[in-house]
Parts: structure tokens; C-alpha cells; sequence
């Protein structure tokens, strides 16, 4: 008897569809191998910044609290300007702490940094449920790119590529996925408001342009702003810090403190040196191409269907000129970001295009040509040389100031005795320290400059008094409660380790720790000061 036949429906899968299913999630697992075997093998050090960002998530498991200096000086300032970023990141510094690295090492920043990786991909799942295959190879891709650039696992390049990659997905049907973008389109200036709040006014331009369409959308997105409003206000009473980063105020009074040229001006050399890290290649070469990269980008935003307006276009050009205009130049993984945005807008449309679109044709070829220009240039990245643990550099110089702390917010030399941390690199040493340590930063992050362009910036009406109090207040704090004179000096680690051109402009050379320090003032206790 010949058993009835299966519904088409129910029939096997020709090999092709069923290999089809497997591919990506083989590239994946392959290229998570490669991410691991690069972070765990071959990268050799992270930006100082990098440290800041890992320091206050650590601060998070360890203390509670997102405050860079807990139970020393309670200032509630919140460091790290990417919230979605920060909170990718102490979630992945939870999972580190269960899966038994939760101490403050090199090799559990690198577990802590992957595992972050792991956490951005997963946040945009819920915006492709109805294309896993494409949201598979984006995960792949995400991996691969890890191993170029800096930016994806240790910085907002991850985010930026995810969120511009599901925002281009996305809006290619914005009538049938209005609900999704509503959720979506906030969560871009919590990444990253300068990269993409130009972006957005794009978006909104381009739905402005025709009849009953942003109206729809803004209501959408009223709901999901709200809600993720409140909850990063509580989340923020919850660890103790105030909502709005302090370095938006520091970077923004003074955004040309190390360097003066601006983001607008260098972007198109540094976007060529950023993506060829051709050492050989000309100031012209590379200044050719970025300006390839940046006109392929807006190009292909321009040829885009459904059609983008030129007003749109204009709108976004003039924002991002504004932006940049007044953006330090000096933030080498600021062009690293905007690669993986230009990276994350081909993707999204090519993984999302039908397979006889042209569209595709265009945005993947795009999307390649740039990812193989990054392999070309980048692949692997082992960091930058600064801050390696393993090499001469300044590392050495800062790690052996971490051993020099005194649980008090102090340092203590032999020969130099007690004294107060001057220094602008501010991760490194946070982030090893053992226990909760004090530094004044000289440039004026973790608390803001006596300098009248801070103190008179508009940006300081966004703060409350006690986060507007110069460092020197939180240094006499510790000074009064110490009782006794303390000096505050200027401490530098060495690169070049040239101890004698050192001391020609350092009060105190110390060739064992690499250290070049100067006397930057002492300060005696308040009681004393008031004793006739």
C-alpha cells in the first residue's frame, strides 16, 4: 500500500535553500573564530579612552555606580557620551564577571570588549525577525570588521553600523514600518547625537517632502522617546550619576584643546589614512581617497530608491558641515565611526534590495569595495602602539602609577612622597587601579576647566552646581581630610624613554617607572589656611 504523498508545502527543501540557511551561519561561526583569535592573539593595545569607557563599567559590577571616582570624591559625572554604548558594555562586563573574568586585566578587557560585540549585534534582532539570514551575515560582517577597525567592539562603530544598516532596512518600506522605526530612530542619538542626529534631520526632511507621511512617523516615535527617556533618567538616579555625559560640556567649551583644526577640515585625509593605513601614501593620496569614500556615499544616497529629494540631501550636507565644524580633529576612531556608518548604510540596502534590484547591485558592490578597501589597509589591527602593556610605551609609565596609590586619592613616590595626580590620559590608570583612585584631569573631562570659555559655556546650564566645581575643589577635599600640605604635580609617561632630554624640562625624571613629572602647585589644608 503505497503511503499518500507530501503537500508541496511540507516537502524537503532543495539543497540550494537548505545551503542557502547554512552559509551565513557558517561565515559566522568562522569569523567569530578569526575575532577571537584576533582579540585573544594579536591585539596588542586599545586607545586610553577605550579604558574609560571599561573603567566605568567595571565601576558598575565592582561599586554600583557609574561614576569614574566612587568613594573619593561622589561626583556624579557621568564619562562615557554614548549611553547605549555604556550600557552594552556593563552588560557585557556582567556576563564577563559570570563567566569568571571580572578582573581589571588586560585579557578580561578583551573578553569584556568581544562579549560587547556579542550584545550590540543581539540589540537589533527584534528589527529582523522577518530576515534572519540577512541579520546572520550582518553579525559576520560585524566580526569581520572588528578585526579592522578599533571603533566596532571598543567604541559606537558596532551601534552606528547596526542602526544606520536597520534604519536603511527599514525605511526602503517606512509606510509598513512605522511602529519599528519609531523605536529605531531614538536610539540613534543615544549612540552617537553627532553622527546622527544629520542623519535624522535627512530622514525627516525626505518624509517631510511628501504629503502624510511624517506626521505618522513623528507620533510613532513620541511613545518609544519617552519611554527610553524615563528609563535612562532612572537608570542614571539608579548608579548615581547625572544623565546628561559631562563630556559633551568639556568637548564642546573647548574642542580644540590639543589640536586646532577641526573635524570638517581633516576629514577627508584622515578618513584616506584611517581606511589604508598606508604609511607610504601621499597627504594627496589619501586625501583622494577619502573624498572617493565620501562622495561614493553621498552618491549613492542621491541615485537611493525610493528617492531621496535633493532638499533632503542639502539638509543632511549642511548639518554634518555644521557638526564637523566645530568636532575636534584630533580623535582618530571619530573617523572609524564614520566608516562603519558609510559601511552600515550599503549593507542595509543591500541585504534588503530584491535580488534583481539594482539597488543591490549598486549598494553591495559599494559595501564591498569598502570592506575589501578596510581588509586591504587594516586587517589585522593591532591597536595603537601607545598604550601597549607588552611594548615600550606609555603604558609601563602608568601602570607603575597605579601601584603607587594610596587608598586616600593620593599617589606616593620614594624620594617625591605624597601627592595629588595631574594628567590628561585618565583610562588607563582607572581602569587597572585596584581600588577607587583620584586624578585631576588637565583636560577637562572628568571635571571641568577654570577656563573661562567652560565656566561661561551655555552647556553648563545642563549641569547642577555640584558637577560644575573645578577639580581643584575635589583635591582640597582630600587635602583637608589628609590634614597636612599635599602637591599636586604633573605626571607624563614616556615613550621615547630619552631620560636625559627628560630632565631638561622635568623637575624629576624617574627611569625605572618612566616617568617625567613637574610641580603644578601645593595645597594646604582649609583649616590651616584659616589659623591667623
Amino acid at each position: 500500500m503505497s503511503s499518500p504523498s507530501l503537500p508541496a508545502s511540507q516537502s524537503a527543501l532543495p539543497a540550494s535553500a537548505i545551503w542557502g540557511r547554512v552559509l551565513p551561519w557558517l561565515v559566522l561561526l568562522a569569523t567569530g573564530v578569526f575575532c577571537v583569535h584576533y582579540y585573544l592573539d594579536l591585539k596588542k593595545g586599545f586607545f586610553d579612552d577605550v579604558y574609560i569607557y571599561l573603567a566605568v563599567a567595571r565601576n558598575a559590577i565592582d561599586y554600583g555606580t557609574w561614576q569614574y571616582y566612587p568613594h573619593v570624591t561622589e561626583r556624579g559625572a557621568l564619562l562615557a557620551s554614548s549611553p547605549v554604548r555604556i550600557l552594552v558594555l556593563t552588560a557585557a562586563a556582567g556576563i564577563s564577571e559570570l563567566v569568571g573574568h571580572g578582573a581589571r586585566t588586560l585579557l578580561d578587557a578583551k573578553i569584556t570588549l568581544m562579549l560587547s560585540g556579542l550584545v550590540t549585534w543581539l540589540v537589533f534582532l527584534p528589527f529582523w525577525r522577518r530576515k534572519p539570514s540577512a541579520f546572520v551575515w550582518l553579525g559576520a560582517l560585524l566580526l569581520l570588521l572588528s578585526t579592522c577597525l578599533d571603533t566596532i567592539f571598543e567604541f559606537e562603530g558596532g551601534l552606528l553600523l547596526m542602526w544606520i544598516a536597520t534604519l536603511a532596512m527599514l525605511a526602503r518600506e517606512q509606510q509598513a514600518n512605522v511602529r519599528a522605526l519609531g523605536w529605531l530612530l531614538p536610539i540613534g542619538p543615544l549612540i552617537r547625537p553627532d553622527l546622527t542626529l544629520p542623519i535624522l534631520v535627512l530622514y525627516f526632511v525626505h518624509l517631510a517632502l511628501h504629503r502624510g507621511r511624517l506626521w505618522p512617523q513623528i507620533k510613532a516615535a513620541m511613545l518609544p522617546v519617552a519611554v527610553f527617556a524615563v528609563a535612562w533618567i532612572v537608570l542614571c538616579a539608579v548608579m548615581n550619576v547625572w544623565p546628561v555625559p559631562v563630556t559633551y560640556w568639556g568637548k564642546s567649551a573647548i574642542p580644540f584643546l590639543f589640536e586646532k583644526m577641526t573635524l570638517l577640515r581633516a576629514l577627508p585625509e584622515r578618513l584616506g589614512v584611517s581606511m589604508l593605513m598606508r604609511p607610504q601614501l601621499s597627504s594627496t593620496g589619501n586625501t583622494v581617497a577619502g573624498w572617493v569614500c565620501i562622495l561614493g556615499a553621498l552618491g549613492s544616497v542621491a541615485v537611493n530608491r525610493p528617492r531621496i529629494g535633493w532638499p533632503a540631501i542639502a539638509a543632511l550636507v549642511l548639518t554634518y558641515v555644521l557638526v564637523f565644524y566645530r568636532m575636534p580633529a584630533n580623535f582618530w576612531w571619530y573617523y572609524q565611526n564614520i566608516l562603519s556608518l558609510m559601511v552600515g548604510m550599503f549593507l542595509g540596502r543591500a541585504f534588503t534590495a530584491s535580488r534583481h534590484d539594482p539597488q543591490r547591485l549598486l549598494a553591495g558592490g559599494l559595501g564591498l569595495l569598502l570592506i575589501a578597501a578596510l581588509c586591504y589597509g587594516r586587517l589585522p589591527n593591532d591597536g595603537p602602539g601607545q598604550w601597549r602593556t607588552a611594548e615600550q610605551s606609555r603604558a609601563q609609565g602608568y601602570l607603575s602609577i597605579t601601584l603607587a596609590r594610596t587608598g586616600r586619592g593620593t599617589f606616593e613616590f620614594p624620594g617625591i612622597g605624597e601627592f595629588i595626580l595631574r594628567n590628561p590620559e585618565i583610562g588607563m590608570m582607572s581602569y587597572y587601579a585596584q581600588s577607587p583612585i583620584f586624578q585631576w584631569d588637565s583636560a577637562g573631562l572628568a571635571q571641568p576647566l577654570d577656563n573661562p570659555l567652560v565656566t561661561r559655556s551655555r552647556m553648563r546650564h545642563f549641569y547642577p552646581s555640584t558637577l560644575r566645581r573645578p577639580a581643584q575643589d575635589d583635591a582640597q577635599a582630600i587635602v583637608d581630610r589628609a590634614g597636612h600640605p599635599i602637591p599636586v604635580l604633573d605626571v607624563w609617561a614616556m615613550e621615547d624613554r630619552n631620560y636625559d632630554q627628560a630632565r631638561k624640562s622635568c623637575r624629576w625624571v624617574l627611569p625605572k617607572q618612566a616617568l617625567c613629572i613637574n610641580q603644578y602647585r601645593i595645597l594646604t589644608p582649609t583649616q590651616a589656611k584659616e589659623t591667623p
